[in-house]
C-alpha cells in the first residue's frame, strides 16, 4: 500500500559533518525521531543559525517538511546560540533597509512626477536646489553598505538620480522634450554606476544589479542625444522601449542568471588535435562549492526582480504614446493597436513560479493597468468609437481574462494540461515575436524609412 505524500515528511540530519536524509511519518515528536535513530543523548538538534530545537516539536507541524536539523555538543550549540542571538541588532537592521529604500524611490517619483507635469516652483534656482538636494541623497544612498536588498537598495539610488536630472532639465523651460530624458537616464546611470564601483566588489548580487541599472542609464542616454542629433523624433524611441519589453520578459529566466561556460565544461579534459600558439593551456578547476552556488542563485533572483521592475515601468511609462499613435486611426493605428496587445498578453502569461510576490504580480497588474488605460482612450476618441464601441472592446477583455484567470485555478491546485500549456506557449511567442515591429510599424517607421525622414 502506497503511503501519502501528505501522511510524511522529509529531515535532512547533519552530525559530525556527514548528512542523512529520512523520511518520517508526520505527526510524531522530533524526540521520538532521534531516539530511533540511535542518536547520542549529548548531541543536541540545532537550526543552521543556532537555535536549540526542542524535543517535544511535532514533525510536519512544528518542524516543517524538509528541514535541515544539526546535531552538535551542548557547548557548541549553547555558543551558536550566542552568536544568534547576538546577531539580532544586524537582522533588525537588515529588515528596515526596504522599508528606507522604499520610502526614497516614493519621495523621488513624487517629486519627478510633479516637475514633469509642472506643479513644483517656476523658480529657476529653486528647481536646481532641489536638483542638488535629490543628487546628495542619492549619493547618499549609493554609498549605504549593503543590507542584502540589492534591488531596493539600488532603485533608491537609481531613482533619486533620475529625479536629479529631471529637475534639472525642468529648470530649462525652454525646450525640456529631450533634455529631460538625456538628464535623467544620465543622473541615474552615473549614480549607479558610483554604487556599482563603491559597493559591489563586496557583494555580488548588488554588483550585477547597479552594474544592469548604469548600463540602462548610459544606454538610454546614449540613445536619446542620438535621436537628438540626427533630428529623429523621440517617440521612435518610445515604440522600441515599448515593444521590446515582451521579449525580455520572455528572456528573462535565462537571462538573469550569468553561469561562466568554464564552470559547466572542464576544458583540461577535452581532447584537441593541436594547440594555438597563442591560446593558454587550460587547467583544472576546483571543484563547484556550496557558497558559489548559493552566489549564483542569489545574483540570478536580484537580476529577476530588477528586470521584472524595469520593463514593468518601462510599459507604463511609454503607454501613453502607443495609445496616442493607436488613436490616430488607419493602419499605422491598427498596428499600434496590436502591439498593445500583444504587450498585454505577453505580460499576462508569464509564469507564476517565482519566489517573490511581487514578481508574479505586478506583470498581471500591469495589464490590468494597460487594459483601464486603453479603454479610456478608446472612451475618448472619436474614429474609435464610430467602429468599436469602448465597453464592447472592455466587455471582451474583460472576459478573455476572467477566462484566463478561471483556466488558471485547476493548473495553480496542480491539474496541468499540456493543450492549454501549448497553446499558452505559442500564444506567448507570437505575441513577444511581433510586439516590437507592430509597435515601430504603428509609430510610422515604413513611412520614415520610405521618405528618408524628410516631412
Amino acid at each position: 500500500m502506497t503511503i501519502a505524500s501528505a501522511s510524511v515528511s522529509y529531515l535532512t540530519l547533519v552530525m559530525e559533518g556527514h548528512r542523512e536524509d529520512i523520511v518520517v511519518p508526520s505527526g510524531v515528536t522530533l524526540a521520538r525521531v532521534l531516539r530511533n535513530r540511535r542518536v547520542p543523548e549529548d548531541l543536541v538538534p540545532c537550526t543552521p543559525g543556532g537555535e536549540k530545537l526542542p524535543g517535544a516539536m511535532v514533525i510536519g507541524r512544528e518542524i516543517r517538511n524538509g528541514a535541515l536539523v544539526l546535531l552538535q555538543p551542548a557547548e557548541v550549540s549553547t555558543q551558536a546560540a550566542a552568536d544568534g542571538a547576538a546577531a539580532l541588532q544586524d537582522v533588525a537592521e537588515t529588515e528596515r533597509s526596504p522599508i528606507i529604500s522604499w520610502a526614497g524611490v516614493i519621495i523621488a517619483l513624487l517629486l519627478s512626477a510633479s516637475a514633469v507635469l509642472g506643479v513644483t516652483s517656476r523658480s529657476r534656482t529653486h528647481t536646481l536646489i532641489a536638483a542638488g538636494l535629490m543628487l546628495l541623497l542619492g549619493l547618499l544612498y549609493a554609498l549605504r553598505p549593503c543590507q542584502g536588498h540589492p534591488v531596493s537598495e539600488t532603485l533608491a539610488t537609481v531613482a533619486f538620480g533620475a529625479c536629479a536630472g529631471i529637475l534639472v532639465a525642468a529648470s530649462n523651460f525652454d525646450d525640456a522634450r529631450y533634455q529631460t530624458l538625456i538628464c535623467g537616464f544620465a543622473a541615474a546611470g552615473a549614480l549607479a554606476t558610483v554604487r556599482w564601483a563603491w559597493r559591489g566588489p563586496k557583494d555580488p548580487p548588488t554588483e550585477r544589479v547597479s552594474g544592469d541599472c548604469a548600463a540602462v542609464g548610459l544606454l538610454g542616454a546614449s540613445a536619446i542625444l542620438l535621436c537628438m542629433l540626427t533630428k529623429l523624433d523621440v517617440v521612435f524611441v518610445y515604440a522600441a522601449l515599448f515593444g521590446v519589453a515582451a521579449p525580455l520578459m520572455q528572456a528573462l529566466p535565462g537571462f538573469s542568471v550569468n553561469l561562466p561556460q568554464s564552470r559547466l565544461i572542464d576544458e583540461a579534459t577535452i581532447v584537441r588535435e593541436a594547440s594555438s600558439v597563442r591560446g593558454a593551456k587550460p587547467s583544472h578547476l576546483d571543484p563547484v562549492t556550496g557558497e558559489e552556488a548559493a552566489t549564483i542563485v542569489k545574483v540570478g533572483d536580484a537580476r529577476y526582480r530588477l528586470w521584472t521592475l524595469l520593463l514593468c515601468a518601462d510599459v507604463v511609462a511609454t503607454l501613453p504614446a502607443m495609445l496616442r499613435a493607436a488613436g490616430h486611426g488607419g493602419a499605422q493605428g491598427a498596428l499600434a493597436g496590436v502591439s498593445v496587445g500583444c504587450v498585454g498578453l505577453a505580460f499576462l502569461l508569464v509564469p507564476r513560479t517565482a519566489a517573490a510576490a511581487y514578481v508574479r504580480i505586478l506583470p498581471r497588474a500591469t495589464v490590468g493597468l494597460l487594459l483601464i488605460a486603453s479603454t479610456f482612450a478608446m472612451a475618448r476618441n472619436d474614429a474609435v468609437n464610430r467602429h468599436i464601441h469602448p465597453f464592447m472592446a472592455f466587455g471582451t477583455m474583460t472576459v478573455l481574462a476572467l477566462v484566463i484567470l478561471v483556466a488558471s485555478i485547476p493548473i495553480s491546485r496542480g491539474r496541468k494540461s499540456l493543450a492549454f500549456t501549448r497553446m499558452g506557449d505559442i500564444l506567448q511567442s507570437f505575441c513577444c515575436t511581433w510586439s516590437l515591429p507592430f509597435a515601430l510599424c504603428g509609430m510610422g517607421v515604413v513611412t520614415l524609412v520610405r521618405t528618408g525622414g524628410i516631412p
